[in-house]
């Protein structure tokens, strides 16, 4: 499909029969029911119980997410046309959000009566009035992002403010990850002349963990940590191996930030040099190949710790022409997602196996205006939610990220009849990355020149990056094909 003259509107439905939804496994709903579905005010019943059905949870998500476009439209039909597009796209299990967005959406309004009502009735009986009130009375406990990083500072009081803040980003829902090389080694002197020795980066880390042990992710589920080290911290043995005793650190994933000068010196065998982190000189000097050969055993072992090439992150970091204040320094626990410190992420699937035709035969045009729409979903969560922290709010709306990915490719496969590790299969992901990458990039173009919203607030960091790039288009992959 050749999209240049494309108005992303028309990726989106017009005319959705509600009728038409997949079933749900056993398996699904029961988790549903545990983590998803919320307590909601029924009027026949007058008083509360919880969402029993896959209809009325895909309806408050996709409300509630709807409801941040009356920032930019006054038209009721395509409020409702954006509402249905999303409904369907969760019911018929083509697109989810990542689990913050499906638990706290709506969060506080769904068992106030006058809320309930406009949350969960038809969408037909809507007006723009329902969802500018929606959005308007949203609730400080909206929190509807999965990933976010910051700052770890060198200082007592930079710490605790860190574990401060990673407290209250566990409490609303989200993951919250931290790069501990600022701080100062084991055994160094403690700022202020006092004589104390500092405890280092590992003893820090289990404040954090004390935190998530105590609080739990939005009520839901266990608290996510990510904590990173450079790779030439003093304390760099003591990082890797800070998990092996069972059941330290348990709410961490760990990794070391890995530089090009490391694995070049780990291919020549040479030498690497660990720097103070209170003045810079070299405090040891160890064999490249011997530090990287510790990192994967300890990987081997005990899965952790697992590894960031920081530096291909920051050459592709597309926000670098903006220096420090937009370096980045580590990723969301889980690791797929490297952000700046401040700001966060909403992420969403793109359940590839529901694009497998009865005949065995992917439906590449299908995917592609899922990723259309999928991409203007993910950029109205920005708007809708409600962040934990003032900073990460003003920091996230200035560079709008999201992060779209796949789910169901083993599925997809399987229906194709092609076999995990082929030729073919390496042909099929390879050619799928690539148009989810193109149409994501078209998107976020025509989210402006088409949907007539402004640039992110610091689109000109990436002007210069961009700006002898012309909008992708797919006519050499229909030629493929």
């Amino acid at each position: 499909m050749s999209i240049q003259n494309v108005n992303i509107k028309e990726f989106f439905v017009q005319n959705i029969n509600e009728s038409e939804v997949s079933e749900l496994s056993e398996n699904a709903m029961w988790l549903l029911q545990q983590r998803y579905f919320v307590q909601r005010y029924d009027a026949e019943l007058n008083s509360t119980r919880d969402e029993n059905n896959f209809k009325e949870f895909a309806r408050r998500v996709a409300r509630t997410v709807t409801s941040a476009e009356v920032n930019y439209t006054n038209s009721i039909e395509w409020l409702k046309t954006l509402e249905r597009n999303i409904t369907s796209d969760i019911l018929n299990r083509r697109f989810l959000f990542n689990s913050p967005c499906l638990f706290s959406a709506a969060a506080g309004l769904t068992v106030i009566p006058e809320f309930a009502e406009i949350i969960y009735k038809d969408v037909d009986a809507m007006t723009f009035e329902d969802y500018k009130k929606l959005y308007d009375s949203r609730t400080k406990n909206q929190q509807l992002f999965a990933c976010f990083v910051i700052t770890v500072p060198d200082s007592i009081e930079g710490i605790f403010e860190s574990v401060k803040n990673a407290s209250i980003i566990s409490k609303f829902g989200g993951g919250v990850g931290g790069n501990f090389g600022h701080l100062r080694e084991h055994s160094s002197e403690i700022a202020g002349g006092t004589g104390g020795k500092a405890s280092g980066p590992v003893s820090f880390m289990e404040t954090w963990n004390t935190m998530g042990a105590v609080v739990v992710q939005g009520g839901k589920r266990r608290a996510a940590l990510m904590g990173m080290l450079f790779d030439d911290h003093p304390d760099i043995y003591d990082f890797i191996d800070c998990k092996t005793e069972d059941g330290k650190l348990s709410y961490f994933n760990i990794s070391v930030a890995i530089s090009d000068e490391l694995m070049h010196k780990a291919d020549t065998d040479g030498d690497f040099d660990l720097h103070s982190r209170v003045d810079g000189s070299v405090v040891k000097t160890v064999k490249a190949k011997d530090l990287m050969n510790h990192i994967c055993e300890s990987a081997w072992k005990r899965g952790d710790p697992g590894v960031f090439f920081i530096d291909r992150a920051r050459q592709d970091n597309i926000l670098k022409m903006g220096g420090a204040e937009w370096d980045i320094e580590a990723t969301n626990p889980c690791g797929e997602q490297p952000l700046p410190n401040f700001t966060s992420c909403n992420l969403g699937s793109i359940n590839v196996e529901m694009f497998v035709d009865s005949q065995g035969k992917f439906d590449w045009e299908k995917f592609q205006a899922q990723v259309f729409r999928s991409i203007y979903y993910l950029d109205l969560v920005i708007d809708a939610c409600s962040y934990p922290l003032e900073k990460i709010g003003e920091r996230t709306k200035a560079i709008r990220p999201v992060g779209l990915g796949i789910m169901g490719l083993a599925d997809a496969s399987i229906l194709q009849n092609i076999v995990y590790g082929s030729d073919i299969f390496n042909a099929f992901c390879k050619k799928l990355g690539g148009l989810m990458a193109r149409s994501a990039l078209s998107a976020t173009v025509k989210i402006v020149t088409d949907a007539k919203k402004s640039p992110f607030p610091k689109h000109e960091l990436v002007h210069e990056l961009f700006k002898d790039s012309k909008l992708p288009d797919n006519d050499n992959e229909e030629k493929s094909r």
